[in-house]
């Protein structure tokens, strides 16, 4: 039995949930018409899953290790006239698999490669067989594609594996920054949040008697999200507004004490108080993962630009501007503007 509470009844209009509403349903379509295309893939192709490979990698599974020897090239799959999965083709997706679970079998075991490995090798065969790799508008997916990766590759191998970061160039930065590394006074706490005085008051005798905030916020709390965020909640010296009358009760509270309740808009709330942060410097170890990456974000960046000037000047005599080109696009009105 289920006991529903209202807590919003206003309407939702359409327009403000359709792209969500969308997205789902052309997923949801997405994953039907994806399965029943595979499924008739398995027929076509007539693909067979062999049970010595099949054995082979529920021990595998069972051990958490991958199959070496003869036993490796054992067939797992066949389909086609002549294409063959082996077990050390596909064992990467049983190995450690924890979806197997703790106990895994040869149906679970078939069932992590129909999923992962052998709806995709069908596909591929499926666009050999009937051609559509050999397409025009293939080809050019496939040739921007391969642009893309190229760009990558090269951005990666000649810009971005050149930066190196010392941890003396770290310890610098940090000890520059130093005056922007504060960490504000605030509160951490757990806010429980009931309907009733009576309720509220019950809440604040068991935060009293030792019981955890945690529980109590997920399984009592009516605030929206509170069993994902299991009732954890920040005050700073700046949420004087959104506390009202109640902030200097709040803002003075120690470590451990129990607040409330407090009779807010939507209900009685109730806080426990976790932790007390007084303001202070943040540590270089706090600071130093972050401080490498906008090191290295920046020291990259100037190197991309270095490294794209020296193409310029090495290839300008292969670059041509059109003139008249370029003047008619001025010309235009903006992007936006055009597309209406």
């Amino acid at each position: 039995y289920e006991v529903v509470k209202i807590l919003d009844a206003s309407p939702v209009s359409l327009q403000e949930v359709q792209v969500q509403l969308y997205r789902g349903i052309y997923t949801g379509k997405f994953v039907r018409e994806r399965r029943d295309f595979v499924a008739s893939l398995l027929e076509k192709f007539g693909v067979v899953f062999h049970s010595d490979g099949t054995d082979a990698l529920v021990r595998a599974a069972k051990d958490g290790e991958e199959v070496g020897g003869e036993a490796a090239s054992l067939p797992v799959i066949t389909f086609g006239d002549d294409h063959v999965l082996t077990v050390a083709d596909v064992q990467l997706f049983v190995v450690r698999n924890k979806r197997l679970g703790s106990s895994p079998d040869s149906a679970l075991v078939i069932d992590a490669l129909r999923t992962r490995v052998l709806s995709d090798s069908l596909l591929v065969l499926e666009a050999e067989v009937t051609g559509l790799d050999t397409t025009a508008e293939f080809i050019e997916y496939r040739t921007r594609l391969y642009r893309r990766m190229i760009v990558t590759f090269v951005r990666k191998r000649k810009v971005l594996e050149t930066i190196d970061i010392s941890e003396e160039d770290v310890r610098q930065e940090y000890e520059k920054g130093k005056d922007g590394f504060k960490k504000a006074d605030q509160l951490n706490a757990r806010e429980i949040l009931l309907e009733t005085r009576a309720e509220a008051d019950a809440v604040v005798q068991r935060l009293r008697q030792g019981e955890d905030a945690v529980v109590l916020a997920r399984s009592l709390s009516l605030r929206p999200g509170a069993v994902r965020s299991e009732g954890h909640v920040h005050v700073g010296a700046s949420d004087g507004e959104l506390w009202g009358e109640h902030f200097d009760a709040v803002w003075n509270a120690a470590e451990g004490d129990v607040v409330g309740p407090l009779q807010m808009q939507d209900g009685y709330l109730v806080l426990k108080i976790e932790a007390v942060e007084k303001d202070r410097l943040r540590t270089y170890d706090e600071m130093r993962l972050g401080l490498t990456h906008r090191l290295k974000l920046g020291r990259q960046y100037r190197a991309f630009e270095v490294y794209i000037e020296g193409l310029r000047e090495r290839f300008t005599d292969r670059v041509v501007w059109h003139d008249d080109s370029i003047e008619a696009l001025a010309e235009r009105p903006p992007w936006s503007e055009a597309a209406q």
